[in-house]
């Protein structure tokens, strides 16, 4: 039946993640097919990772770091050079 084949999936997407460190809630799938997931955050997330308070408003505002500034800027390069290429 559709409700068994349901829960099956819902156990094998529970044994997936039984070896994750973060605490995991997964809820039934509903009447629309869908499966409601939610997971702990172990690490910081990138914009906090990459990002430092300003100094100038004292935190009102985040500055990137040098390392994803430079990232940025290698980015916005490459889109330049294949720009020029193409036409």
């Amino acid at each position: 039946t559709p409700v068994r084949h349901q829960r099956a999936v819902e156990n094998r997407l529970r044994e997936a993640v039984r070896q994750d460190r973060a605490r995991i809630q997964i809820s039934h799938i509903s009447r629309f097919g869908l499966l409601e997931m939610s997971r702990q955050r172990l690490s910081p997330s990138l914009g906090e990772s990459s990002h430092h308070v300003c100094p100038r408003c004292s935190g009102t505002g985040t500055v990137r770091d040098n390392e994803s500034l430079s990232l940025s800027i290698l980015r916005l390069i490459d889109e330049e050079a294949l720009k020029e290429n193409t036409q």
